[in-house]
Formats: structure tokens, sequence, C-alpha cells
């Protein structure tokens, strides 16, 4: 059998140990030692079935009193399995975190001017070039110019619906630009009018990509009424952004997934929201992202949604009990940031413009 050692805090007797195991085999052997041992084993498969360890063992010993009053260290007799255990119990929670039901809050009516599930998205995050011999734009010129020329032309691309332009906070401050389509070519000739419209223009040499990508909005949440034709001005509000690199074995789909059923429902309490979206998009490594996007009315809040998501990801705080949290933490790393919208065009807005005044003239925040 090998060697098997018990420690016991209070010795019991070889009554109190058969006691949970003698519902189920007699506790005599012909050796001491042998006994004691099977009957050990058999305490054992009785804790085993105790759950909690407070339900009584069959007949008339308690399994978990039994298991408590013996530590044994029986390495030498048991194969121990290689296992993370804390990443087993999170893969088995995460098998039981239910899928997105694929319903979408914006499917009724048909003159929404924001409704994007199922759309096609484009962002771009530019890096600004400083220094001797260059013209040191600053985010928010760099937006201006955007805004003020290449948004005059993109609102014309077929199967256009929104641009968004926000300039983001520190530590980085850099610019973010967004496109939504009805198709994917059009998403695509955004893409690559946008980055024409730098090397043909003043912004040649002076900004670089930072994060390019390409994709498909797999769900959006939006306050009521927000995405009705009147009332769907949200330049001038808040935008916190985030992008999850899978890790292995996670994907940017499993990320998507646990934030639409898990965090969705908690972001939308948060005071000031407006928009909510997540999609799955490439970068130009052809990397996986999961890429989420909020808008909200307060600063603060933006700020704040960010880092409930991160709390979200690990299982911290008030998500340590939460449906399907602390399951992305294993699965993605994230890059955050928050920003002003400064701009935002709306295909809706864009026609009732047009209707009125024969020209699309687009706001701009101050």
């Amino acid at each position: 059998f090998g060697s098997l050692n018990w420690r016991f805090p209070t010795r019991p007797t070889l009554s109190d140990i058969t006691r949970c195991g003698g519902a189920m085999a007699p506790a005599t052997s012909s050796s001491p030692a042998v006994g004691v041992f099977a009957l050990s084993l058999l305490s054992l498969a009785c804790a085993q079935l105790a759950s909690p360890p407070s339900m009584p063992c069959p007949g008339s010993g308690d399994c978990g009193l039994a298991l408590a009053a013996a530590d044994a260290d029986a390495s030498s007799l048991l194969v121990k399995p290689k296992m993370n255990y804390q990443k087993h119990y999170k893969y088995q929670h995460r098998r039981q975190c239910p899928k997105p039901s694929g319903r979408s809050q914006n499917q009724k009516g048909e003159n929404l001017v924001c409704r994007w599930e199922g759309k096609f998205i484009v962002t771009r995050l530019w890096n600004l070039v400083q220094g001797p011999g260059f013209l040191n734009f600053t985010s928010e010129q760099v937006v201006e110019i955007f805004q003020e020329g290449f948004g005059v032309d993109v609102v014309a691309y077929p199967g256009f619906l929104a641009y968004l332009g926000s300039t983001t906070d520190q530590p980085l401050g850099l610019p973010f630009f967004s496109n939504v389509f009805d198709t994917e070519e059009g998403a695509l000739l955004a893409q690559n009018g946008a980055a024409r419209f730098v090397t043909e223009g003043v912004l040649n040499a002076q900004i670089t990509p930072n994060t390019f990508t390409s994709g498909r909005i797999q769900f959006q949440f939006t306050k009521q009424n927000l995405c009705d034709d009147s009332v769907a001005l949200i330049t001038g509000e808040f935008l916190s952004l985030r992008f999850w690199t899978p890790k292995t074995p996670g994907t940017a789909q499993d990320v998507l997934d646990i934030f639409e059923v898990g965090f969705a429902p908690v972001i939308q309490t948060f005071p000031g929201f407006l928009m909510y979206l997540g999609a799955k998009v490439v970068d130009r490594d052809n990397t996986e992202l999961a890429f989420f996007l909020n808008v909200f009315s307060d600063r603060d809040q933006a700020l704040a949604a960010n880092e409930a998501a991160a709390a979200f990801a690990r299982g911290d705080g008030d998500f340590a009990d939460a449906p399907c949290g602390g399951l992305v933490s294993e699965l993605a790393d994230v890059d955050a940031s928050t920003g002003l919208i400064d701009f935002a065009f709306l295909a809706a807005l864009r026609q009732q413009q047009q209707s009125s005044n024969g020209a699309y003239k687009p706001y701009r925040a101050h």
C-alpha cells in the first residue's frame, strides 16, 4: 500500500472514523493498518458525497467532521491531477454563462438615426508626430482638420451611417475617429479615404497610424429615445473606448459574449448613460480584437465605465459574484481611454439638413 501518515489535531478512536463509512462497508479487517486505510478511503469518499460539508453522510456519522478531524498525507498512494483548479472553476463558470440572445434593443422602428447593430464599423487612432521640423499639431487641431475636410466627403459615401471624431484624454491624448456603414465595402472605402486624406494634405507626415481596425457591430444598447431622428445629438458628449486583445485560449468572440451578457445590463444603469456597443474587429496585422464604445453625458461616468469594465473582467468589488464576472481577465488584455466627442455626423440628420437647407454643414462642439 505504501506509506500513510495521519495527523490528528484531536486523536479520534477507530470507531470515530468508522462511523462515517460504516453505512457502506464493515469496519473490520485482519490487519489494523489495512482496516484504518480502507475505512479512511471510505471516509474520504463519503466526504465527497457530503455537499455542503454539513450534510450528514449515509448512516450515523458526519463526513465533514470526520474529514476535518484527520488530515491525511497520502501522496504516495494517490496521483494528484495537474490542474489549475481556479482556472478550471472559471471555465466551468464560463460554460454556465448564458449566450447572448441575439436581440437588438434597436430592432423596432425604421427611422432610427443610430441603429447600428449588425452594421460595419472602422476605427482610427492616430499618433501625433512632435518635434523640430514638424508642425506639432494638437489632437484638437487634427480633429478639426478631419471634420472640415474629410467629413464633407465621407458623408457622401454609399451606405454612410455615422462619423465620430474625438479627442482622447491623457496620457496619450490622441485623436480618434470611427465610421459606421451599411456595407463592408463602404466602411473600407472610408478607411482608405481617411488615409489618403492624410497623405494628400496638410497632415502628411504629421500624424501616423496607431490602431486601425475594421469589423462588424455585434450588439448595441442605447438610452430610450436616443435614436429618434429629432434627438440623436451626441456631439459634445463623452466617449469611453476599450480594445481587448485576446490571449490563448480566449477569442474576441468570447470577450464580446461575456460583456454583452454580464456587463451590458450594469452599464445601462450608470447615470448619464447614452450608448454601449461592442464589435469584433481586426487590426492591420489581422489580429482579432474586441472593441467596445460607450457614450455618456458626463466625463466622470465615462471614466467610471472603463474602471467598471476592468473590475468586471477581474471579478473584483461589486462584480465578485456577478454572472460571468471574473472571466475576461484570463482571456484578454485591455487598452482603454476616454474623450470628448468633438463631432458626430449621422446619416438621418444629414438628410434632414439637406432637405431643409440644401447643404449639410457638420456641427462642432465648442
